[in-house]
């Protein structure tokens, strides 16, 4: 039956898409606009300081036929609205450009229009509050708004076997409405290269910790590589989560300012073993121009307290600071079956053979720590499992309270084992989607 469907589509005789005389009429509802200040991510979203607007819910939706344009009121100019599949909402609608500035450093914007078309169909959606063009409408622009930073100090950590990790951060904005919290697989398209959307959940204004676990309808999947978005905003009115102000298609539409930062996890049932039970700092993932990835942190420190990150697996990793960290006072590195020891080289060259569990003093060689420094040694012999979060759960500790905004960059071997192969592309399938994502959507991925 499945081919006969297929030939007489082929053929004409089933139409794939239909008539203009049998489009459907189209509906939208929540049309929005807000500064959007975007992280580093592996969810093929673009990074920076972003004038996001389109509407919430479209149908038919873009899988069925409808297209959009946002225009901008005062010169005219115009972006094709993408429609994304999302799991949590299939009928989303968006775009995006790159708001210039003024001499204060804030931003200000007019409210697009949007234009929705299906066959013979069509519908102009009014960006104002009511949706009524003006000036019964209050246009959803935007007025001398300032980015708001990315939260800090996210980690993670199991409770139980079997539970959803708990998430933990710090906000770093006083003035906020809400917290939401995004969760993406970024092994699923959502139609035009944005992983895929499979949570969305807000909270009170200043919520720093979500257990995954009391959260309903949320279920993952062990092994796949998620983001989790933790976005700090601030709404139209500042309309405060709460009573009678507390669901998706309330605080969506009245979203005014907001910060995305984005966190690569991968999910294991498995609770931490007892010797790494601590909480893992995540990483924010991104891709280097020669298509390796770099994970940076954003962690606030204290002078010899030891600090768990956990990036995926490679041969090795070099780890660095930025200009204005404390500088490496230690490391210490995990204990691998097949990696008996690995090689630590120093900034001057020098090297040492440690073993796993072995804490490495940097400070017995250069007085004020180091900067920078590379591990090597992991074979293919290691067996790592790349759907397991504690896989490499490297221990760092500090010659000084700051703050810890380096990268962990992997070190991929030149031409690696067959095994070593599969784990890395299980390891990165992330990211190599990502990379393809982009090539194949380019100036596109402003919107998401």
């Amino acid at each position: 039956m499945k081919k006969l469907i297929l030939i007489s589509s082929i053929l004409g005789l089933v139409p794939a898409l239909p008539t203009p005389s049998q489009a459907e009429t189209i509906t939208a509802s929540g049309p929005f606009e807000f500064l959007d200040n975007r992280s580093a991510n592996d969810a093929g979203i673009a990074t920076g300081v972003i004038l996001q607007f389109g509407v919430q819910h479209v149908t038919p939706s873009g899988a069925n036929g409808t297209t959009g344009i946002a225009t901008n009121p005062n010169n005219q100019n115009q972006r094709q609205l993408m429609p994304e599949n999302f799991t949590t909402n299939p009928n989303f609608f968006t775009a995006g450009v790159r708001p210039t500035p003024n001499a204060a450093g804030t931003y200000s914007a007019p409210a697009w229009n949007f234009a929705f078309t299906n066959g013979s169909d069509g519908l102009n959606v009014f960006n104002t509050n009511n949706g009524l063009p003006p000036p019964n409408g209050i246009p959803k622009g935007i007025s001398n708004l300032t980015p708001i930073p990315f939260v800090n100090n996210v980690t993670y950590a199991y409770s139980a076997s079997g539970a959803l990790p708990t998430v933990n951060w710090t906000n770093t904005q006083s003035s906020l409405d809400a917290i939401a919290i995004r969760i993406r697989d970024n092994g699923v398209n959502a139609g035009s290269g944005i992983a895929d959307l499979v949570y969305t959940q807000y909270f009170a204004p200043t919520t720093t910790s979500v257990s995954l676990s009391t959260q309903p309808g949320l279920a993952l999947t062990a092994g796949h590589e998620y983001s989790i978005e933790i976005d700090q905003l601030q709404t139209r009115g500042n309309q405060v989560f709460g009573q009678g102000f507390n669901t998706a298609s309330q605080i969506f539409p009245a979203t005014l300012n907001q910060s995305r930062s984005f966190f690569d996890f991968t999910y294991s049932p498995t609770a931490a073993p007892g010797g790494v039970n601590a909480p893992l700092y995540l990483p924010t993932a991104s891709l280097q121009p020669n298509g390796v990835p770099s994970y940076s942190f954003d962690i606030a420190t204290k002078a010899g307290q030891t600090y768990f990150i956990d990036p995926a697996y490679a041969s090795g990793y070099v780890f660095a600071t930025r200009a204005g960290d404390p500088n490496f006072a230690s490391v210490l590195l995990p204990e691998l079956s097949g990696t008996p020891n690995y090689t630590i080289v120093l900034p001057d060259g020098r090297t040492f053979t440690v073993i796993g569990g072995q804490l490495f003093d940097f400070t017995q060689y250069f007085g004020d720590g180091v900067s920078t420094f590379t591990v090597k040694g992991i074979t293919e012999l290691t067996n790592l499992d790349p759907g397991d979060p504690l896989a490499f759960a490297a221990g760092l500790s500090f010659v000084r309270d700051g703050e810890f905004t380096g990268t962990m960059d992997p070190i991929l071997a030149g031409v690696p084992e067959p095994s070593t192969w599969a784990m890395m592309l299980l390891g990165f399938c992330g990211l190599g989607y990502l990379a393809r994502r982009r090539r194949k959507r380019g100036s596109a991925l402003i919107a998401a």
